[in-house]
């Protein structure tokens, strides 16, 4: 289950691009991560998940990509979360070509919020899902272990095309 990260890419570089990208929007999902001297974890609900890393050396393609294979293996915990913690909150955005498409590109990052600015927000803006959204990481995700495959290949450069 690779990321594909577009080497050398910026992910602010996107916030030009949401317009062209929202054709594509699937869905928003929320990533909370905890961090703290007893290991890392994951919350989804009401469930806490310890994570172990398993690290796999990254893989760099001549075609301007970097393959992370890296991943964690998760086991459901009955205990609380750790006293002495650092939460980290991330939203994901996720965009496909089509409903069936074993590729995603996420976007991931946070929302800045200033409460002086909120008053004056009007409804439109709090409702779309782009209004300051601040990226801090872009890649794409597939289940599936090879990326060699054509239409993969295709997937990739319909939504590279509007990234770029």
């Amino acid at each position: 289950m690779p990321k594909l990260y577009i080497t050398d890419f910026q992910p602010n570089k996107i916030i030009h691009k949401w317009e062209k990208l929202d054709p594509y929007y699937v869905k928003k999902n929320t990533k909370d991560t905890i961090y703290s001297n007893e290991g890392i974890f994951s919350i989804r609900g009401s469930r806490l998940f310890r994570l172990n890393p398993v690290d796999v050396p990254v893989v760099i393609l001549d075609e301007g990509f970097t393959v992370d294979n890296s991943y964690f293996i998760e086991k459901e915990v009955d205990s609380q979360i750790p006293y002495e913690h650092v939460r980290d909150r991330k939203e994901q955005l996720y965009f496909c070509v089509g409903k069936r498409s074993g590729i995603q590109l996420i976007v991931e990052g946070t929302y800045r919020r200033s409460a002086p600015v909120a008053k004056s927000i009007l409804t439109s803006q709090v409702e779309d899902k782009y209004y300051n959204f601040i990226p801090s990481d872009i890649y794409f995700y597939t289940q599936d272990n090879t990326i060699n495959n054509k239409l993969f290949i295709e997937e990739v450069n319909v939504l590279l095309s509007i990234v770029r």
